[in-house]
């Protein structure tokens, strides 16, 4: 069941900005990206984008000439993802991430809030590179705005900074995994909540406190306290700590080719670090601790540092 409703709210961890800021130094977009042309052996060219479709595989149309495959699933969209297909251990350039091809030639590309309306995938085997254009659509935010959060959790005092920079790099160590064998980010995603009320929707443009702050990248799901939250799809915990400054009790998990997910503000913890889950396994409870004003789940996920909204995973399954 998914409902949307007002309640209660989180804000956005004021350390993630030092903690993104790095990692979008590794990030290459081009908003004026153009049709490009492949190359192959100074002779052989093509040109063209690809668009996507919802629940369907789509081959890009250049794909059909080129002599490497490129196929994908999902809709390509600010904030969104798509499960790609190509050659085994193919290298792979998405908009300036850099990975790799895993071992049946899958391979996840996400895009951030705000991604320029045109994305370019390189696809490197040895000598040979292709090269595919994707359309990518726009999204509407909403500006929402959130008071009676605790004043620490917006100007923290000095004694609390040690506190979230160690926070932040736990938070840094468990974007950065990559587990090989895990494979969550191929399965139907489901919601990690029974019953599911939306009180703020992903990516909003926040003001907390009456002070402006950048945008929301999780969704909001409304429960009473304890309700229990279940893994979304298969993967390993990276994350497992219960007090954390801003996120309160919070768990990350691993899903593969860097898809990587994370639950706020729980109350308790029911797994720890290095755990295998599958989709449905108890992973906590719903609570308040952090910057929040009252008893949900902050939802998130993140691609090799951008941000995702993970209900799209739900509804593109």
């Amino acid at each position: 069941m998914v409902g949307r409703t007002a309640g209660s709210l989180c804000g956005c961890s004021s350390s993630d900005d030092a903690l993104e800021a790095s990692e979008r130094t590794r990030l290459n977009l081009n908003t004026n990206l153009a049709r490009r042309t492949l190359v192959f052996g100074g002779l052989f060219g093509l040109t063209g984008l690809s668009s996507g479709c919802d629940r369907a595989l789509a081959q890009s149309p250049e794909s059909r000439h080129s002599p490497l495959p490129f196929s994908f699933s999902g809709t390509p969209q600010q904030s969104g993802v798509v499960i790609c297909t190509t050659v085994p251990g193919a290298q792979i350039d998405a908009s300036g991430i850099t990975t790799q091809a895993d071992s049946d030639g899958r391979f996840v590309m996400g895009f951030d809030r705000d991604a320029p309306s045109q994305a370019l995938i390189s696809i490197s085997m040895g000598p040979t590179i292709a090269r595919f254009g994707l359309d990518v659509a726009p999204r509407a935010y909403q500006v929402t705005s959130v008071s009676g959060l605790p004043k620490a959790t917006i100007d923290p005092p000095a004694e609390a900074l040690a506190r979230i920079e160690a926070d932040a790099a736990l938070k840094r160590q468990a974007f950065d995994s990559n587990n090989p064998i895990a494979r969550g980010f191929e399965e139907a995603f489901r919601w990690p909540l029974d019953d599911v009320r939306i009180t703020s929707p992903w990516g909003a443009t926040r003001m907390l406190n009456g002070k402006s702050q950048r945008p929301h990248f999780g969704i909001d799901l409304g429960a009473a306290r304890g309700t229990p939250i279940y893994a979304p799809a298969s993967g390993f915990v990276v994350l497992a700590e219960p007090d954390m400054h801003f996120e309160g009790g919070m768990v990350a998990i691993d899903h593969g080719q860097g898809l990587i997910t994370t639950y706020l503000h729980q109350s308790a913890l029911a797994v720890e670090v290095g755990q295998r889950v599958t989709p449905g396994t108890l992973i906590g409870y719903v609570g308040s601790k952090g910057r929040a004003t009252g008893p949900h789940l902050c939802w998130r996920m993140r691609w090799r540092g951008r941000n995702l909204d993970p209900s799209l995973r739900v509804q593109s399954a």
